[in-house]
């Protein structure tokens, strides 16, 4: 196999560019026409609670909460985030609510029930479903749920919507990343695939091919008289058939 250099490399990309510019071309727009006619589009809608042990909540003052029962909120705080993400009775009431437009097992898959940080006392809650304002009422309908259903699990748990959803975010398809990264995926394999061609061939076919194996400056070359003379032969054939016609 030959060995390339950075500058051979250039070289070889320079002299195949409109190759790879058709095949990053190519990929892109499939690309595109896949994320466009077949892959459904998904919004993303987000809210949040604030949930405690009740110590915190009855407090009048910052200056009576305790310690304790911040690190006994943080800890109920994630019993209750594990509760949300497993427990699907909320999410058949939820089912209910939207005429059961979504199945629970369907509205299960497309939340996310987190905590804000590692520290806090609010849980972030998302849903992805296949429209922005299906995303939004479906969130907020969640968020009404959860303090009663939260409530009845636990006892002595308080249990705040904090942030109600307004809006909802396109997560997919991302059709722009996607048919730039195709592109370029295109072109890097097209480009690879001339490199490994141009490797395992070993035969000279030019000056530029000669120049780029030996490090010896082309003079000129031979041509192929075999070539001229068939050529030749082939007129004077010609020539003296349509003498004798």
């Amino acid at each position: 196999m030959t060995n390339l250099t950075y500058r051979d490399l250039l070289n070889l990309f320079l002299r195949n560019i409109i190759i790879i510019v058709i095949s990053a071309i190519v990929c892109g727009t499939a690309a595109f026409v896949y994320c466009e006619n077949f892959t459904d589009e998904k919004y993303r809608a987000s809210g949040s609670i604030l949930s405690t042990n009740g110590g915190i909540g009855n407090q009048t003052s910052t200056s009576g909460v305790q310690n304790t029962d911040i690190a006994a909120s943080v800890n109920l705080l994630n019993t209750i985030k594990d509760l949300l993400n497993d427990s699907p009775e909320i999410y058949k009431q939820l089912a209910k609510k939207i005429d059961n437009k979504y199945t629970y097992l369907q509205l299960m898959n497309a939340a996310t029930i987190d905590n804000k940080s590692d520290q806090s006392l609010i849980l972030n809650v998302s849903f992805v479903l296949n429209s922005r304002k299906e995303a939004i009422e479906v969130t907020n309908m969640f968020l009404e749920l959860c303090p009663e259903f939260i409530a009845s699990k636990i006892t002595g748990t308080e249990v705040r919507i904090t942030a109600e959803s307004y809006s909802a975010t396109k997560t997919s398809p991302k059709t722009a990343s996607t048919t730039a990264l195709a592109a370029v995926v295109g072109a890097v394999l097209c480009f690879a695939v001339v490199i490994f061609v141009t490797c395992i061939n070993v035969t000279i076919k030019s000056d530029e091919d000669f120049a780029m194996h030996y490090n010896i400056p082309v003079l000129g070359n031979i041509p192929d008289f075999s070539i001229t003379n068939n050529s030749n032969n082939k007129n004077t054939s010609k020539a003296k058939t349509r003498t004798r016609r």
